[in-house]
């Protein structure tokens, strides 16, 4: 990850992935700087101390349940220790607005960051198919979500999901793909 050539790769893979729309260029530019990510971003997957503080006010604990403070502590891991575990929640933060204002298109970008990043790791793709439906790229939500059961056949949430968007489309073989992954859902 020392190559300087890294940071333009995974620039160009991002925005790659996001196609200029929902999230232009200059917004993902802007992105990289605000998380701190660049081809020196060190990645970790583990339960930092930043993590763990961040953690425990999202769990409540003796502290109750703070989000703002949890996402607080989870958005320092990741611009730090560039912490995988913090950009998934970082990202989860700005879906739900669990302590900061909703930002479909932040959390967009960090899914997609841990995708880059953490390939195998299929919520990464569940998370980017969220914020793709949200911001009405059905077609990119569809396929990221696909991409999450290639990697993990049984995730039950990418399956209901998947299901979910095949229902709203108006076609029979859409319905059949929807009975499919509901029906898969009900029988594991």
């Amino acid at each position: 990850s020392n190559n300087p050539n890294f940071f333009a790769i995974g620039l160009k893979n991002i925005i790659e992935r996001i196609d200029f729309y929902p999230i232009n260029e200059e917004e993902v530019k802007l992105f990289l700087n605000e998380f701190n990510i660049n081809f020196d971003f060190p990645r970790i997957n583990e339960d930092t101390e930043l993590y763990l503080k961040g953690s425990k006010y999202e769990k409540g604990g003796s502290h109750g349940v703070n989000y703002a403070k949890a996402h607080e502590f989870y958005e320092k891991d990741l611009k730090l220790n560039g912490n995988l575990k913090s950009v998934f929640f970082t990202s989860l933060g700005y879906w739900y607005g669990d302590g900061v204002p909703i930002n479909y298109k932040k959390s967009l970008f960090l899914s997609l960051i841990g995708v880059e990043f953490e390939e195998s790791f299929y919520a990464n793709y569940s998370r980017a198919a969220l914020s793709f439906r949200r911001l009405g790229e059905i077609n990119k939500a569809i396929h990221y979500l696909e991409h999450s059961l290639k990697i993990k056949p049984d995730y039950v949430l990418g399956n209901l999901l998947l299901g979910e968007i095949y229902l709203e489309e108006s076609d029979f073989i859409n319905h059949k793909k929807a009975y499919k992954c509901i029906y898969l859902i009900y029988n594991w």
